[in-house]
């Protein structure tokens, strides 16, 4: 994952427009939207430490090239939140499907 697909999937996850996304990170919304649209590929490092705090993620994982998320990318959760995560990156694709088709069902924001 490029950082402009971490950022629309996190900034999308938290239901966040580029608008509010560019408010609460302190940033121009062009800026969101180049990062999103693949035209800016790399941030500044106060950037990217505004971005990850408003998104409840690190900087490290926002600027690596690590396809799968850890539960330590994100703060402010519960144990709940990392014992889903763990289950979740410690899955094949078949029950990947089915933790996602149950959060539908429950009617969840996956």
């Amino acid at each position: 994952m490029t950082v402009g697909e971490k950022v629309r999937y996190l900034r999308m996850k938290k239901d966040l427009s580029q608008n509010e996304l560019a408010r609460l990170a302190d940033l121009a919304q062009p800026t969101i939207w180049r990062l999103e649209a693949g035209d800016q590929l790399t941030l500044k490092g106060n950037h990217a430490v505004r971005l990850a705090n408003a998104l409840g993620t690190s900087v490290d994982f926002l600027l690596s090239d690590r396809e799968k998320c850890n539960t330590t990318d994100f703060v402010g959760h519960d144990d709940g939140i990392d014992e889903l995560v763990k289950l979740y990156v410690d899955s094949n694709q078949n029950v990947r499907e089915k933790i996602l088709d149950y959060a539908r069902f429950v009617n969840i924001k996956p």
